[in-house]
């Protein structure tokens, strides 16, 4: 994203968590920044003549903000903002900058922060697994609830959605998010696994409804863990593991477990 003046370009490199901010007349990097694991989509506010950058941060959902006090300075972390939801992503300000918004891709909303006080003021309910965003003025008359939205799409919107952080059976360190969505005639469920070992092939099951958690396990679905981890040799990360069934009628949420196949 090319900074609110123009002159700076910030690359975000999601997986190893960093963003450069690379001069766009010399072409050059100025500073790297450690943003943190899946780092998402920077925006910018300017306020009282401060440039302030905002990165959402999948893997800790929060939202860094960082501040450029000139157009030659370098960008320094002054605040996190703990999300509302789940895996923040794509992140856009009203044309006042007196608002900043992120959509929540695993809780279908939509964040509203007031950028004088850097706090979370509304969650907006929105469709299935936002990611980008766009702020676009003047679309709707404030006086009308229906011109103009006659052609807005409404996928998902209402739909059942459930998230679980659990740790993996028999390991220290890993972690598993379980996001299960309600379709129509199916669910979903998607998994992202982090600090998983290397090659290593991995089982998530649940308990069937009306048993215990012990008794009547199925398989929900099975993979092996490849995407490596910048820093942290033989563990890598599970970014989309996706399986179609009907969860939410048959299977207890509850009972997610993931382990070693």
């Amino acid at each position: 994203m090319v900074s609110a003046d123009g002159s700076r370009l910030w690359a975000v490199h999601k997986m190893i968590g960093k963003t450069s901010i690379i001069d766009l007349e010399t072409r050059k990097a100025v500073t790297i920044l450690e943003t943190g694991l899946e780092s998402n989509h920077p925006n910018f506010a300017i306020i009282n003549g401060i440039t302030l950058g905002f990165i959402t941060v999948a893997a800790s959902n929060e939202t860094k903000v960082y501040q450029q006090d000139s157009p030659s300075s370098i960008p320094f972390f002054i605040k996190s903002i703990q999300v509302t939801g789940i895996d923040p992503h794509g992140t856009w300000g009203s044309p006042d900058d007196r608002f900043m918004y992120w959509a929540n891709e695993h809780s279908d909303t939509v964040d509203v922060v007031d950028t004088s006080t850097m706090s979370v003021i509304s969650t907006l309910a929105v469709g299935q697994e936002s990611q980008a965003l766009v702020y676009v003025n003047g679309a709707v008359p404030l006086s009308s609830k229906t011109t103009g939205m006659e052609n807005l799409g409404r996928q998902g919107l209402g739909k059942r959605v459930e998230n679980r952080l659990i740790s993996v059976t028999n390991t220290t360190k890993a972690t598993m998010i379980f996001t299960i969505r309600e379709l129509e005639g199916v669910d979903k469920v998607q998994i992202i696994g982090r600090s998983l070992k290397i090659n290593q092939t991995y089982i998530a099951t649940a308990a069937c409804k009306g048993y215990g958690a012990g008794e009547a396990r199925l398989s929900i679905v099975k993979f092996k863990a490849t995407v490596p981890i910048p820093g942290e040799l033989g563990y890598v990360v599970a970014p989309q593991v996706l399986s179609l069934l009907p969860f939410f009628d048959n299977y207890d949420i509850d009972s997610l477990e993931l382990g070693l196949a």
